[in-house]
């Protein structure tokens, strides 16, 4: 039960870790559409 648990975290932190990196290409690519509206 125990293992399961702690693989489950794991699965939690690399989604989040991704999720990160999504938003972060995400507000990149917004700036740079905004900057060449401009």
């Amino acid at each position: 039960m125990r293992d399961g648990r702690i693989s489950l975290e794991n699965n939690l932190v690399h989604i989040v870790a991704k999720l990160e990196i999504i938003a972060a290409e995400e507000k990149q690519w917004i700036e740079g559409y905004e900057t060449q509206n401009v």
